[in-house]
């Protein structure tokens, strides 16, 4: 039976469980492979294997549309490219390339996978993890962004850090609107895009938690 002739509860059902799998690659991502690379744990190949998979789980759970598969296989398909030079010793252009793919792919998959978390019907635990992915990928979005500024002004930051890791932490820190003081913006883009982040997390918690409650109400809190 081909996938299109699936039932729609058995369509429903793999995308949801696909959610399961992005949550799961991005948490180890960037949770634990980071860190352990960072201390000279893990070797770096294990973060770009992460990557990988999050590219194939990412265009897997688009499922059965076909216009947006393509899309997201095809940026996704030259941001890996890309990366796989970079991690072979390209630097420069296909450095900075390579980023902006990945921040257009990130910022697809983001959106995608938003759309079906807002949707109308009852609130699953699967939506849940769906929201957190999104959080969780936006996160990773502006880790890209400070990555790619710092390609350009490597004195950005202060302590100065081109480092993924570190800025990836930075990102999540701003987003979460904690901000340790650890690290700190001081160029003026790079302090324009730390407030832009520090805006857009609380914007989202509050709006999708609104939005998730009124959800529950409409189906009786089922």
């Amino acid at each position: 039976m081909k996938p299109a002739a699936w039932p729609v509860w058995v369509r429903a059902r793999a995308w949801e469980y696909r959610l399961t799998y992005l949550l799961v690659i991005l948490v180890f991502m960037m949770f634990v492979a980071g860190p352990l690379v960072k201390m000279g744990v893990l070797r770096a190949i294990v973060v770009d294997l992460s990557f990988v998979l999050l590219l194939v789980v990412g265009v897997a759970t688009l499922g059965g549309r076909r216009e947006l598969t393509m899309v997201l296989a095809v940026v996704g398909g030259l941001a890996l490219i890309a990366h796989l030079l970079v991690v072979g010793g390209a630097t420069g252009t296909t450095a900075v390339l390579a980023t902006t793919l990945s921040m257009l792919w990130i910022a697809l998959l983001a959106a995608v996978v938003l759309r079906p978390v807002l949707s109308h019907g009852q609130i699953t635990q699967r939506r849940i993890e769906g929201a957190v992915v999104v959080y969780l990928l936006l996160g990773l979005l502006w880790g890209l962004g400070y990555q790619l500024l710092t390609a350009f002004v490597p004195e950005a930051f202060h302590p100065p850090s081109t480092d993924a890791y570190t800025l990836d932490y930075f990102s999540l820190v701003t987003l979460t609107t904690i901000g340790y003081g650890d690290i700190v913006p001081v160029h003026p883009l790079a302090r324009s895009l730390a407030a832009a982040e520090a805006v857009t997390g609380p914007l989202f918690l509050a709006n999708l938690v609104a939005r998730l409650v009124s959800q529950a109400l409409a189906t009786g809190g089922r």
